[in-house]
């Protein structure tokens, strides 16, 4: 994977992930543009959608979250690029949430269950509780729902809220469909949070009956509180609000956001030679993994396409070139991977904090690497935006059936509810690259 060096103004090739880059004779100075500067920073970027490791990621194929971003969001980055005798800029890289979809948060409230998926609470569960205005029922640990079983892949939503500040760590839930664990997560805060998990018909068996496993790591039981009154002697896991099925949504194009990533070179050395760079991808509004993504390339007087369709459900995707030909391949993809675009948004809707790691599966360019991501401390970066504060992280990045790629690379996040991608540095034997963020709007 190590790029070969050769003379003149052709550019050079190493196909696959972060290590293809042009360069250029000028006078007596050599300049090297990264051509695919925005490959770079989203893979790099490819953190887990809900930043947790690989091993828990095949078991969870959705959920959502919040998210800080938005429609009509742009950011601007300018691309430097220093050796021990050059510092240029080497170009821009835009990147645009175009498509108006509906948001994890206004998809709850839109979601009407339909009758014959209405679900039956079993074993493991409290009687009814209301305050007037809602009704849950709380968990006693492990509980069981038994539902008709759908014969067809469907959306698993669950609406809930636990008690994560009475522990010295996060309450941890486990949903188990049949042998499979469909989605785990952690609830970390008080207050209500809306979860999804897709699931497959095959999950479902044969029965015309199936069961919902709800495991709670961690109990509680009011009466041994401080302060209690020593009424509730009841044991207590999660309190639930709502739970339902619904098929799954056929088309791709509906509650997806819309991203676009544009690159380009600087008006000089776009007169050297000619090089433009467009990402597109639609992710999943409510699993923030990608449907559909694709990667258009104009180096000189070359042109080429890269789609990639993924059926997450059965862990497969679509992998096609077009040049003056079409060439498709099929790929077995990890659980829960991510283009290299989607990753860098569904990276902004994870919770970092300082000392964590996390590992998780890229698709790019037909090959299948893990990013693994060590995060550091905070810091303060200088931007367009003025001085930030950061988080500081460390990329290690793994190709399939080849090994890690020998290079250093950073990235820094900032430390606030916006989780902007602030800076990203790559350090290879030809100089740094720096991606610095420039602009919002």
């Amino acid at each position: 994977m190590t790029p070969q060096r050769f003379n003149g103004g052709e550019p050079r090739r190493a196909e696959g992930f972060l290590i293809k880059y042009n360069t250029f004779d000028m006078g007596f100075i050599r300049v090297t543009i990264l051509a695919r500067s925005f490959a770079v920073v989203a893979g790099l970027l490819a953190v887990a959608w809900s930043a947790i490791p690989v091993s828990a990621q095949d078991s969870r194929p959705g959920r959502t979250r919040p998210v800080p971003f938005r429609v009509g969001e742009r950011l601007t980055y300018d691309v430097k690029w220093s050796s021990f005798l050059v510092r240029v800029t080497a170009g821009t890289v835009t990147m645009d949430i175009t498509g108006r979809r509906p948001s994890p948060e206004d998809l709850v409230h839109a979601l009407v269950p339909p009758p014959e998926s209405i679900l039956n609470f079993q074993d493991g569960w409290h009687q009814r509780e209301g305050d007037g205005d809602r009704e849950w029922r709380w968990s006693a640990g492990d509980a069981i729902i038994a539902f008709r079983n759908p014969r067809q892949d469907s959306i698993l939503y669950v609406e809930l809220d636990g008690r994560p500040d009475l522990f010295d760590s996060p309450q941890r839930v486990d949903l188990v469909v049949g042998e499979r664990t469909i989605d785990s997560f952690s609830v970390e805060a008080s207050g209500i949070t809306f979860h999804t998990a897709m699931v497959s018909a095959d999950d479902f068996g044969d029965d015309d009956t199936t069961e919902l496993a709800l495991h709670v790591d961690q109990t509680f039981v009011p009466a041994e509180l401080p302060d209690s009154s020593g009424v509730d002697t009841r044991r207590l896991g999660v309190r639930v609000f709502n739970v339902f099925l619904t098929g799954r949504r056929p088309s791709p194009e509906d509650l997806v956001y819309a991203v676009v990533a544009e690159a380009r070179l600087t008006r000089t050395l776009s007169k050297l030679y000619s090089l433009y760079y467009r990402a597109e991808t639609l992710i999943d509004a409510e699993t923030l993994l990608p449907r559909r993504g694709s990667i258009h390339t104009e180096e000189g007087k070359r042109r080429r396409t890269k789609l990639t369709r993924f059926d997450q459900l059965a862990h497969r995707a679509e992998y096609e070139i077009r040049t003056a030909t079409v060439v498709t391949r099929e790929l077995t993809v990890p659980a829960g991977v991510q283009d290299a675009l989607s990753a860098l948004y569904a990276l902004r809707a994870m919770p970092w904090k300082s000392g964590e790691a996390f590992s998780i599966p890229v698709s790019d360019s037909g090959k299948i690497y893990t990013v693994h991501v060590a995060v550091g401390e905070s810091e303060r970066v200088k931007t367009g935006l003025g001085t930030l504060s950061a988080l500081q992280a460390s990329l290690r990045v793994v190709e399939e059936g080849v090994g890690p790629l020998d290079r250093r690379m950073d990235l820094w996040v900032s430390d606030d509810s916006r989780r902007l991608p602030v800076k990203v540095q790559i350090d290879l034997p030809v100089g740094s690259f720096v991606l610095l963020l420039k602009q919002v709007s």
